[in-house]
């Protein structure tokens, strides 16, 4: 019952994401004295089916995004993709933008407005429209 409650839950709220784990009994915790633990398939195959859910509805958030037009706060350039930078929108989205050497230095700092032309479980991909800050 708790479970479905869960599932209803993220289906009626769309998160952008959670964090979701299988529960596992913590020492001195009271759960630990609970006689009836959920076996450790079920508990796999209700994450299973609860991150499916999630990841769909991350995926159709993200789908929504493509052809707007973003403001970025670039956080970080990709240690194993060269010139790839990453940003975060106001709404927390993680944004990639593939930037050439001759196009300008580090978007490390910087705040941009990216034109959102994918988008993937993990995050968005933009072209740079405008650097708003340097």
């Amino acid at each position: 019952e708790d479970f479905a409650d869960t599932y209803s839950l993220v289906q009626q709220t769309k998160f952008s994401f959670i964090y979701a784990f299988a529960y596992s009994p913590r020492k001195k915790t009271p759960a630990m004295r609970f006689s009836s633990q959920v076996p450790e398939p079920i508990k796999k195959q209700r994450l299973a089916q609860l991150l499916e859910l999630q990841n769909s509805i991350t995926l159709e958030h993200h789908n929504q995004e493509v052809g707007q037009l973003r403001e970025v706060l670039f956080l970080y350039e990709s240690k194993k993709e060269p010139h790839t930078f990453y940003g975060r929108t106001e709404h927390f989205r993680l944004v990639k933008v593939v930037r050439k050497p001759e196009d300008g230095p580090s978007l490390v700092g910087l705040f941009a407005t990216i034109k959102i032309y994918k988008a993937s479980m993990i995050c968005l991909e933009g072209t740079i429209e405008n650097i708003l800050s340097k």
